[in-house]
């Protein structure tokens, strides 16, 4: 398969977390890997990229950019248009998990071990979760992994649950055969209520799929299990090689609580200067406004949360 051949990405026209409709555009996908934006300078590669032949344009994805440059840019060049911008959190694997916990302030780090010590007493005093990392183990993971995903949120109303089908099992089989990928399940008793889904590439572990039984929320199943995959990915048994965890893209309470280091960063589209496309553009930032405007509503009425409770039953 030619990995410069263009990509089915599909761009999510939503009001908050309820999406109206979807588009699909064929793009030639450029990739920003966080272990090659920490060991060098990081630097633009949008402004010597001309459109390719094949597809709607070029998606660069992860791209450093210290601020939202705003509306599309519609111009000969192309539609240049950033939907998503973000701080894009990281932890550094370095040193020992105790100094990694020293990172947090006195009130965080004890909120975080409550919750811990919590779900153990929770569940008859002991912590039952297994770490799965050997092909032969994939299927188990996956099995359990989508028993859960298919009653999340992320699934439900976001559409970016565990992916289904034979061949994401196979994918992870063979990532397993090369050490590439972690899967993690959290239980209750016998029942599984988290899951993380985990590759490996180039020295970077990236925080992929992830998701919690709902009923369990109050139990904190998602932060539990993160810090229990955390407390065993700094003790380095297996992988010596991995340096960073990456957050990757978009951002939340989980990810900058967890995360010790940052970079804003953005997904960049580059489309030829089609009307289709420059139309696509502007309703796409017409929504992402309206969405932003309707949530600082709710914050200054303070119902914010409720309104998303309600909305991810």
């Amino acid at each position: 398969m030619n990995p410069n051949a263009p990509q089915p990405i599909v761009l999510k026209y939503q009001l908050g977390e309820r999406i109206l409709f979807r588009h699909t555009f064929q793009l030639t996908v450029v990739e920003h890997p966080l272990g090659q934006l920490l060991d060098q300078p990081p630097h633009s590669t949008t402004s010597s990229s001309s459109l390719p032949k094949d597809g709607d344009g070029v998606l660069f994805r992860g791209l450093p950019m210290p601020k939202h440059p705003g509306r599309p840019a519609i111009g000969d060049r192309g539609v240049l248009y950033v939907p998503s911008h973000y701080q894009r959190h990281y932890i550094d694997l370095s040193g020992s998990f105790g100094d990694y916990l020293q990172g947090f302030s006195a009130k965080s780090r004890s909120t975080l071990k409550r919750k811990v010590k919590a779900f153990g007493q929770f569940s008859g005093g002991e912590i039952r979760w297994q770490l799965y990392r050997k092909a032969e183990e994939m299927d188990v993971f996956y099995r359990l992994a989508r028993e859960i995903s298919a009653i999340t949120y992320q699934e439900r109303l976001l559409d970016v649950g565990l992916p289904e089908g034979i061949e994401f099992l196979k994918n992870l089989q063979i990532q397993a055969r090369g050490g590439k990928v972690w899967g993690a399940i959290l239980f209750h008793g016998e029942k599984p209520v988290s899951y993380l889904h985990l590759p490996i590439h180039d020295g970077v572990m990236l925080y992929r799929h992830l998701g919690f039984h709902p009923d369990y929320r109050r139990h904190s199943p998602g932060t539990v299990l993160q810090y229990l995959v955390l407390e065993q990915l700094f003790e380095k048994p297996y992988e010596p090689a991995i340096r960073w965890f990456d957050f990757t893209e978009g951002e939340g309470e989980h990810k900058r609580f967890f995360g010790n280091g940052r970079i804003p960063s953005g997904n960049l589209f580059l489309l030829k200067p089609t009307f289709k496309n420059a139309v696509l553009t502007l309703s796409h930032a017409g929504l992402e406004g309206l969405s932003k405007w309707l949530v600082g509503l709710l914050e200054r009425f303070g119902i914010k949360e409720r309104v998303k409770r309600f909305f991810r039953r």
